[in-house]
């Protein structure tokens, strides 16, 4: 590179620290005559030490900015209420994560492993820091039509299994799994196909929704910057919640532009999210350096929906473009060989190819139609199910406190009594649409039913 005209350009910059290897190699390079143009680039650039190798950046695009050009999702900041229950002694004890912290003596993934290694953790109530954002989930599933997702950061491998225990007993429906290293983490290969499950490789430069395996992502520390996500709407912080690079990077897996979409963080009460980003301040937080508080005239509370968003009257439902764009070259000709048969004409007549390629093109159109008409039906058997859950939801909030945990029991018996009135009424669920949509519009009306006059007496 000491000859001839170089530009260089370093993605991720904020990994380039002054006194770092590569940060010295690219301010070398920069310096030789031969470099005409040095862009570096990043969504995080503000480090805690501010030891950059190139500074404060001179073109800068605020994430707000970006949300009004459609780059980003807008995000919201939410704060709940976080605890986890041990058996002790035949007691149950209940501990915040703060509670956790203390006990270990650091947040340190090392350290709180030791303290939940020794205790017995019992998963039969969930948080509102769980339990609102994945319900949130679904619901904005049945109005958006896509399969969004969540993310879920947790302080330790053993905490890590222990939510996936719970969210997939208080979910069913869903696909629930976790990842994470170190001595009781998994093994490569593991968190490979789990991640891969959640975020499925691109065809195309795309993203296809179908592809998607995985619900609910539990990760210790793994699923931040690099994980290039687009269905992800609820990030959920169970581990501390404080300002810093990997938390920011977290965030931004709810922040890939997906339409009429918003990503919600969600944060433990008390954390530095909770004091200083809450609501759309949160969008502040990719732009204020460390230890500074955002620069904003907006005087956000904390905008907690305490209801789930009201179902509406039909789910969006996607149809995916099958259209064909790729030929498959043997069985053209081998259709060729049996046109040129029939007709009298050569192989190689530009008639017989142009005919070939019409009836495999439409035989791939058939095949799309039926594709199309079996993910209408699922789509429309996923609504019944993620209304089931939020209907349960609601009238769980309207039985209880706002704050108040949910039992794993509760949910199950007013979910059963849902699903008997409903079967009473309408039959057993089926895979037939129209049957499907008689099932969606009972639940709609029993929703509509709880927001307006509350719990009916049959379900109390």
């Amino acid at each position: 590179m000491e000859t001839g005209r170089w530009m260089i350009c370093v993605d991720e910059y904020h990994h380039y620290g002054i006194e770092k290897t590569w940060g010295q190699a690219v301010l070398d390079l920069e310096r030789l005559p031969s470099c005409e143009f040095l862009l570096a680039m990043s969504a995080t650039p503000y480090r805690v030490d501010d030891d950059s190798a190139f500074g404060k950046p001179d073109a800068v695009v605020t994430y707000k900015q970006a949300v009004t050009e459609n780059a980003v999702k807008p995000l919201e900041c939410h704060s709940y209420t976080y605890k986890v229950d041990a058996v002790q002694e035949g007691d149950v004890v209940s501990y915040t994560t703060q509670d956790l912290i203390e006990k270990a003596g650091s947040e340190s993934p090392e350290a709180l492993e030791k303290v939940f290694q020794k205790m017995r953790w019992s998963p039969k109530y969930i948080s509102p820091l769980v339990d609102t954002p994945i319900s949130r989930m679904m619901s904005n599933r049945i109005l958006t039509g896509y399969r969004l997702q969540a993310l879920i950061g947790a302080s330790c491998c053993s905490h890590a299994q222990l939510v996936c225990e719970q969210v997939q007993a208080m979910y069913p429906e869903l696909s629930v799994d976790w990842v994470g290293t170190g001595t009781n983490g998994r093994s490569d290969a593991q968190n490979t196909l789990t991640l891969a499950k959640f975020c499925p490789p691109k065809k195309d430069g795309k993203r296809n929704q179908a592809d998607i395996k995985l619900d609910v992502l539990v990760h210790v520390g793994m699923a931040g910057e690099g994980l290039d996500t687009v269905f992800v709407s609820e990030v959920i912080h169970l581990n501390p919640a404080n300002r810093n690079n990997s938390n920011d990077q977290e965030n931004g897996r709810a922040a890939r532009y997906l339409p009429n979409v918003t990503g919600y963080i969600n944060v433990e009460s008390g954390t530095e999210y909770a004091k200083d980003f809450l609501g759309s301040k949160i969008e502040l937080a990719f732009d204020t350096p460390p230890n500074e508080k955002p620069d904003d005239d907006e005087n956000d509370e904390d905008p907690i929906e305490r209801e789930l968003p009201e179902l509406p009257e039909e789910p969006s439902i996607k149809i995916i473009d099958c259209e064909c764009i790729e030929i498959n070259t043997g069985e053209v000709q081998r259709m060729k060989g049996a046109i040129s048969t029939v007709v009298g004409l050569s192989i190689n007549d530009p008639k017989v190819e142009a005919k070939a390629i019409e009836i495999y093109k439409n035989m791939r159109l058939r095949e799309a139609e039926q594709f199309n008409d079996r993910a209408i039906v699922e789509q429309w058997s996923e609504a019944v199910a993620n209304a089931l859950s939020v209907v349960t939801r609601r009238a769980i909030r309207e039985m209880t406190a706002s704050t108040a945990r949910i039992d794993r029991g509760l949910i199950g018996d007013i979910k059963k009594r849902i699903n008997t009135r409903k079967k009473r009424a309408l039959g057993k669920v089926d895979k037939d649409v129209e049957l499907l949509k008689q099932h969606y519009n009972w639940l709609q009306s029993l929703d509509a039913e709880i927001i307006k006059e509350g719990i009916p007496s049959w379900l109390q």
